[in-house]
């Protein structure tokens, strides 16, 4: 199932809720589909993502992590709300060039949104899974004493 859907719409805000601020999901009039397309994905997790959530889900890195989560008119893989990060698992169709333009499209607003987002293929991940985790948690926790490039980030 094709995981980054983008519905048009420009309307995007903070909401309050139980836990905090959230970010309201879409566009009133789309959220619905929106939200059963993100049930569908839950439902349906690539073997890369079912791998990935089992190191990720609950507090495992110190932080929340919800999947298939709804920011603006995009269904995220998995999302962290503070810090802001985004993982996003590729796979093959990726790698496709009308795929790769709407990647960088909807990377692009969520990095406007404040979000860092990793993006990991699925050989990444079904592979090397203590090297991926590595990673997100150097996006979590950069390391204060190096300087961008030197091990705080992802080179």
């Amino acid at each position: 199932m094709e995981k980054s859907i983008k519905i048009e719409s420009s309307k995007t805000s903070l909401q309050g809720g139980k836990g905090g601020f959230r970010y309201k999901n879409a566009d009133p009039m789309e959220y619905g589909l929106l939200k059963a397309y993100a049930r569908e994905n839950r439902k349906n997790m690539t073997q890369a993502e079912s791998i990935l959530w089992s190191q990720i889900r609950g507090k495992a890195l110190g932080v929340t992590f919800l999947r298939q989560y709804i920011i603006g008119d995009y269904i995220t893989d998995f999302a962290c709300l503070e810090p802001k990060v985004v993982i996003e698992v590729d796979g093959g169709y990726h790698s496709e060039p009308r795929q790769v333009e709407d990647d960088a499209i909807r990377q692009d607003w969520l990095e406007h949104q404040g979000f860092k987002v990793i993006r990991f293929t699925n050989e990444e991940v079904e592979c090397d899974i203590d090297n991926t985790v590595n990673k997100i948690k150097k996006e979590i926790f950069p390391d204060p004493t190096c300087k961008e490039g030197e091990g705080g980030g992802l080179l």
